[in-house]
């Protein structure tokens, strides 16, 4: 703390709180963390606290978190999603080469590559339906 700040906090009486690593304010739909270089008094006349410090949006954080919903949902639709394995893996009426060839074309895994086969009933739709859904 700067020599005018330590004569400003003895002039007001402000007290210092300790044992805080960050506070968070949110205005509207924007958040603000301050944690860097964190300083907080609190002012026993007016009950209030003076906070100080870098804050940092969290918006790109909060971005983050969408696009991640986002991705988690398009997967449960597509039975992607962690937790969802397919109970019957294994390709009904379809080679491993068929599987294979829906893999490799359609840059799937072999789970997604087998569940399209089921639902185009062939190789060439599969990979068709692999390259048109990753638009």
């Amino acid at each position: 703390m700067t020599g005018s700040m330590d004569s400003l906090v003895e002039k007001l009486k402000l007290v210092k709180v300790e044992g805080v690593d960050k506070v968070v304010f949110i205005r509207g739909k924007h958040e603000f963390t301050i944690n860097e270089g964190l300083q907080i008094y609190y002012n026993p006349k007016t009950k209030t606290y003076v906070v100080g410090g870098e804050p940092r949006s969290n918006e790109m954080a909060s971005s983050l978190k969408q696009y991640m919903q986002m991705m988690y949902s398009q997967m449960a639709q597509s039975g992607n999603a962690p937790g969802e394995a397919e109970t019957n893996p294994e390709p009904e009426g379809f080679s491993e080469e068929d599987v294979m060839a829906v893999m490799e074309q359609g840059n799937v895994s072999k789970d997604e590559a087998i569940r399209l086969l089921r639902e185009t009933g062939d190789v060439g739709n599969a990979v068709l339906a692999a390259t048109t859904d990753a638009d």
